[in-house]
């Protein structure tokens, strides 16, 4: 067999780096396809459920369509032009932002919040999977994923991260003097399963971009 002239695939490299990445991007993809079927099923874009499904669980103060575009690393006019499309399906409503009478804050409607109910269950397959791994396989595989996004967040490739540690409040275990880390907002330890990986009540780090 002679030599192979083009490159090897990432998932083909030598070494455990290029086949981890290769990993995720494969599994990213595999969500992705998943969020699309669910959508689909409900007549919407991915990017029509996703807003919906972050205005099912974020704050009132952050479903402005300039805090939507970043948290879902999209333009405010793509933002603004899905939300249109939503209104007009009713399953959206704009209303005057308290805090700034220029804006104006997103909201479900009942019918739109019906179907962020309906579709929050697209992801059940890969958790079905997960309940057959080990406790502590998951924890370990949730902590070194958790430590990825910081340092992505860091370097300005995660543009929002909604994660413990990289959250004002968090307190590491050595900071607290016992064996589990510590949220200063909620008053509560925070034991390996307990760290959050999309928490509503996450503010950036002093120097860090707040969405």
């Amino acid at each position: 067999m002679g030599r192979r002239s083009q490159p090897l695939p990432l998932g083909a490299r030598d070494g455990v780096d290029p086949k981890l990445v290769a990993a995720i991007d494969r599994l990213g993809h595999v969500m992705r396809i998943q969020m699309s079927r669910v959508a689909r099923a409900h007549g919407l874009t991915p990017t029509q459920l996703q807003l919906l499904l972050r205005l099912r669980t974020d704050p009132p103060a952050r479903n402005r369509p300039s805090t939507l575009a970043a948290e879902l690393d999209l333009t405010v006019a793509t933002v603004s032009d899905t939300l249109t499309t939503l209104e007009r399906k009713g399953l959206v409503e704009r209303t005057a932002d308290p805090e700034d009478g220029r804006a104006v804050r997103i909201a479900l409607t009942p019918h739109g919040d019906d179907v962020a109910r309906s579709a929050d269950a697209w992801q059940s397959r890969a958790q079905d999977l997960l309940s057959g791994v080990s406790e502590g396989d998951k924890i370990r595989a949730l902590n070194f994923l958790l430590g990825l996004l910081a340092e992505l967040h860091r370097e300005g490739l995660v543009a929002v991260a909604r994660i413990c540690p990289t959250c004002r409040y968090h307190r590491e275990p050595d900071e607290v003097a016992h064996d589990d880390g510590r949220c200063v907002l909620l008053d509560i330890d925070l034991r390996p399963a307990d760290v959050r990986v999309d928490c509503p009540e996450h503010e950036s780090l002093p120097g860090a971009e707040i969405a």
